[in-house]
């Protein structure tokens, strides 16, 4: 039986290859798969502190959603009457819930992500990183627009992805305040079954990269650290898209920032923190998806749930609404919890849904 969505096995990619300043390793500073601690669930005060520096600061807007988060639902139906219900989220990604792997966030990015890559078998994962001295100095967006395109040349030129995702990483995982690195994920098209690169392809890399950004910050860097790695496997790509697409400013990062670093953080996250680069973008994206990826793509059947498609009918499913109030929202005593069956913490869906499911968990 598959597990449900949200439910992620963890799979990391392949050990990969660090490159730091006097030949230490990364490791310290970006552990690229994250520890689960067992530490108390602090998540109530979490928010409650965020929500009342955000009202402080002028952000009423940002600390409503934060304080409302999860606190009433959305039904959908679609025209046989088959329904299922979402918790309503921030989508805030300091937001204790929202901030978390298999988030309805989360979800989202990754779902957008997966549309693309999954089918190529072979990604590579390449992470450029900032000094903390650079990344203290709260670069501009157009310093950041930049070093996105930076990312991109080196990836092209030295290692040549053709196309790549790369997403701006606020935070690392072991390491409080700022610390921006650029997460890079790209199909592997021009050598069969070999993810690998030699010392000097990888070397190569991360000295362009650290010219590049001296270029940008006239600075004397002599090197930046950078990390690559690579995912072969269904269970590690899905992993490392999942990983990639996460927030890296969950709640506990956000209350260790300074008052100036949480207003860069509110600026820069109104923008795209995920871009796509080169086949990825423009008319040719179709034609170049069509003829360079060869495994299958993701699942049909794969996010129904979370895009709101009945499974049963296959049909978009639509909101629920009350007579001239627009969408009709509802609190968790309002559900009507005796004809519902529990999908994930965010969502119920009915019985004849679950029922359908279950049936088709059998019959794979």
């Amino acid at each position: 039986m598959r597990p449900k969505t949200g439910q992620q096995r963890r799979i990391p990619a392949n050990p990969g290859v660090d490159h730091a300043p006097g030949g230490e390793l990364a490791g310290d500073y970006l552990d690229t798969y994250a520890k689960v601690n067992k530490a108390p669930d602090l998540s109530n005060l979490q928010q409650k502190n965020i929500a009342k520096w955000l009202y402080h600061n002028g952000h009423a807007d940002k600390a409503d959603r934060l304080s409302n988060c999860g606190q009433n639902w959305i039904a959908f139906s679609c025209k046989a009457g088959h329904n299922i219900y979402h918790r309503i989220t921030c989508g805030l990604p300091f937001c204790p819930t929202c901030g978390k792997i298999g988030s309805p966030l989360n979800r989202k990015r990754s779902g957008r992500v997966k549309d693309i890559i999954i089918g190529f078998s072979m990604l590579g994962h390449y992470v450029f990183t900032l000094p903390k001295e650079i990344s203290a100095t709260r670069p501009t967006s157009d310093k950041i627009n930049q070093l996105y395109r930076l990312a991109f040349k080196v990836l092209k030129e030295v290692l040549n992805a053709q196309a790549a995702v790369i997403a701006l990483h606020f935070c690392g995982d072991n390491r409080s305040g700022l610390h921006l690195h650029f997460d890079c994920t790209y199909p592997i098209l021009d050598r069969p079954h070999d993810c690998t690169y030699s010392k000097e392809t990888l070397e190569k890399a991360r000295a362009e990269w650290t010219s590049g950004v001296n270029k940008i910050f006239n600075t004397s860097l002599d090197n930046a650290v950078c990390h690559y790695n690579f995912a072969n496997k269904p269970e590690q790509i899905h992993h490392l898209i999942h990983y990639t697409t996460r927030s890296t400013i969950p709640a506990e990062r956000f209350l260790d920032l300074n008052d100036q670093e949480r207003e860069y953080i509110l600026k820069l996250n109104h923008g795209k923190v995920i871009r796509y680069f080169g086949g990825f973008v423009g008319k040719k994206k179709a034609q170049f998806i069509m003829e360079n990826r060869k495994g299958d793509p993701m699942p049909e059947a794969e996010g129904y749930i979370e895009r709101n498609i009945c499974p049963i009918c296959k049909e978009k499913m639509r909101p629920q609404r009350s007579r001239g109030k627009g969408i009709r929202t509802l609190f968790t005593d309002d559900l009507p919890l005796n004809q519902l069956i529990k999908y994930d913490q965010y969502t119920y869906i009915d019985r004849e849904i679950a029922a359908y499911l279950r049936l088709q968990d059998k019959s794979t």
